[in-house]
């Protein structure tokens, strides 16, 4: 119970696994719940000075974590093969490991190399994605990005260089060499006339009585074809249902052919596909044909939006989407409401009982038959009504 208690102390428990891909330097214990009270490790959870001292000068933090809860991917990416051990970690990355018969001299060596490794710098950040783009490989661009993104936020919003090479490279993380552009396309026109059909046959379904609710073969080809860029929520639902996979199959082609646009640098029609993809993404949303999941996992917002960044504010092409944007019914891209869960509106009140705690309900709250003192300044939407109802505490 004594070294619990200094595990307790010294190690805190793990809050996020978010937090593993902060430039920070930190440790992470390992252990499985027959071996937490692990006397290899006495001298590491040991309140000694030197320890302490070290740990505090080089800013690393100390975390520990059952085995059990952690995901398959971070035990593949971290390479752990025993418990307990301590993990060395920055940027989302191994730097060393502690296993079971290490003594102290190993952890603070360890601790020193985690302080040593330092972050690139600015110039370096941008040389890398340079290379990348110019390379053309989209899995390398999307892990640089993602990386850039957990532990650059500063940088992409002073530097303009960084952040237009970060827009960039997140259009082309989507790209996909397998396909090319005629083929593409000729893929669209095939989806366009076998759903033209299907929405005539909605149309006509009074008077003919047929309706299409099965894909023909050749579809289910075309389908299967593309079936693997999908994500996992459309995956799923592809499975389940059978137009609705045609209709999201339609979406990442539209997506496609923008980004094979953007790469030609023509960046009208990228725009152009690009905003089409969103719109029909939000056509299914409205007709109930996808989740609010798997509208919020498609791609194509982050496309869009890359492609803002990079146009001129003051484009033709740039104006005419964002004002299509603003006027596409449902949930939003550019302003999106945030929903609130404050109470409706009414005057300071206590609950009864002995937990009554007094309640405020909104500053926006007027009595049926209010009339204000200064009636200009109260209709003025533009200026600030101070409110005559503040809450209390008491």
């Amino acid at each position: 119970m004594l070294l619990l208690s200094k595990i307790l102390t010294n190690w805190l428990k793990l809050p996020d696994f978010s937090c593993l891909n902060s430039n920070r330097p930190l440790f992470l214990y390992l252990y499985s719940k027959s071996n937490l009270l692990n006397s290899d490790f006495s001298e590491i959870f040991s309140k000694d000075n030197k320890i302490v001292d070290s740990l505090e000068k080089q800013g690393i933090e100390c975390y520990s974590e059952d085995i059990s809860s952690i995901p398959c991917k971070l035990i593949d990416k971290f390479e752990v093969t025993t418990v307990p051990s301590i993990l060395g970690i920055r940027n989302g990355s191994k730097v060393g490991q502690i296993v079971k018969g290490s003594g102290l001299e190993s952890f603070l060596a360890l601790s020193n190399r985690l302080k040593n490794e330092e972050n690139p710098t600015e110039s370096e950040l941008v040389t890398n994605l340079k290379d990348l783009i110019s390379h053309g490989n989209p899995k390398d661009i999307r892990v640089n990005i993602s990386f850039i993104k957990n532990n650059f936020v500063r940088e992409l919003e002073v530097n303009p260089n960084l952040f237009r090479l970060f827009s960039q490279g997140s259009i082309l993380s989507h790209n996909n060499n397998e396909y090319s552009l005629e083929t593409l396309k000729s893929d669209l026109s095939t989806l366009d006339s076998f759903l033209n059909q299907v929405e005539d046959s909605k149309s006509s379904y009074i008077i003919t009585g047929k309706l299409i609710t099965q894909i023909p073969p050749e579809m289910e080809l075309l389908v299967d074809k593309y079936y693997s860029l999908l994500s996992g929520f459309k995956r799923l639902s592809a499975i389940t249902r059978g137009l609705k996979k045609v209709y999201l199959l339609k979406v990442k082609i539209l997506e496609l052919i923008s980004v094979k646009y953007f790469i030609e640098k023509n960046m009208e029609k990228s725009v152009k596909f690009a905003l089409d993809s969103y719109k029909l993404n939000v056509d299914l949303l409205q007709r109930d044909m996808i989740t609010l999941d798997e509208f919020h996992s498609c791609e194509t917002k982050e496309v869009l939006e890359s492609l803002l960044f990079l146009l001129d504010p003051y484009d033709l092409s740039s104006l005419e989407t964002r004002a299509e944007l603003e006027n596409i019914l449902g949930p939003r891209l550019l302003n999106e409401i945030p929903v609130s869960k404050r109470p409706l509106g009414g005057v300071t009140k206590k609950r009864r009982g002995f937990g009554g705690r007094y309640i405020w309900q909104g500053i926006h709250y007027r009595p049926k038959r209010y009339k204000p003192k200064n009636l200009k300044q109260y209709l003025n939407e533009w200026r600030c009504v101070h409110d005559s109802n503040p809450p209390s505490f008491n």
